[in-house]
């Protein structure tokens, strides 16, 4: 599904053979120099901007996501509670975790942090009393539960503030290119470049490969889409890992 809506994604904008109509300046390396100008008049600074973050993927945390494990989610989202990221050095641990029926006590409770998963809602006061019974004296019980949609929109939003205001209700419904196939192109206007980049998704290129190609792709047209703050903001949503499983104490679930 990815590689059909990649694929229909570059065809449809850049022509046959996927190859982009514009005559454009060759790619620059890696967001290291200045795009070149456009009469399209693209706002170099936050393309200077957009290009050093983009870069930056390759070595450094990636944004957002610096002590959070990636855990997919077992359960739906849930208004409450709002968990907390599960953090990265007890990935392994919850990855691991057992799940908890409602009449099904975990083994294995040993500490000093002990992860369960909790299918669906939360359960009754009898299965966490009996998990804080079966916890040895000084383990801390952590329940592992669906980060909710608006937290994990949250969450990105304060790591990307230049987000549109008209994305900001859209971002949370938008999940995989077939769904933001259309915006793109139309974001990415003439600059063809841009939306070649985001061909290896098909392949599998995680985001510390596809930020430096984005970020050469954005200086080979110098920046000169449609709207550059969306384009960049709905793909580093897209190709962003973000933890969709976070934790709260079992002594704080009522």
């Amino acid at each position: 599904m990815i590689r059909v809506a990649v694929g229909a994604l570059v065809l449809g904008a850049c022509g046959s053979g996927g190859r982009s109509t514009e005559p454009g300046p060759a790619p620059t390396p890696r967001g290291s120099s200045s795009p070149t100008p456009t009469s399209g008049g693209a706002d170099l600074a936050r393309c200077a901007e957009y290009r050093g973050e983009l870069a930056g993927w390759a070595q450094g945390p990636l944004p957002g996501g610096q002590r959070e494990a990636r855990l997919r989610a077992a359960a739906g989202d849930r208004v409450e509670p709002d968990p907390r990221p599960v953090p990265i050095e007890d990935e392994a641990l919850a990855t691991a975790a057992p799940y908890v029926d409602d009449d099904v006590v975990a083994a294995g409770l040993t500490g000093p942090r002990a992860y369960v998963r909790l299918r669906d809602a939360l359960p009754a006061p009898a299965v966490i009393d009996a998990l804080r019974r079966a916890a040895p004296a000084g383990v801390e019980v952590r329940a592992l539960v669906a980060r909710p949609t608006a937290r994990r929109v949250e969450d990105f939003l304060a790591a990307f503030p230049h987000t549109p205001t008209d994305l900001h209700a859209r971002l949370g419904m938008i999940d995989g290119f077939s769904a933001a196939a259309r915006p793109l192109v139309e974001m990415a206007g003439r600059c063809g470049t841009v939306l070649r980049a985001l061909e290896p998704v098909a392949r599998g290129i995680d985001a510390r490969a596809l930020g430096p190609a984005m970020a050469d792709a954005l200086g080979a047209c110098g920046c000169d889409l449609a709207d550059l703050d969306g384009f960049v903001t709905l793909f580093a949503w897209l190709v962003l890992p973000r933890a969709e499983l976070g934790w709260v104490p079992i002594a704080d679930v009522r």
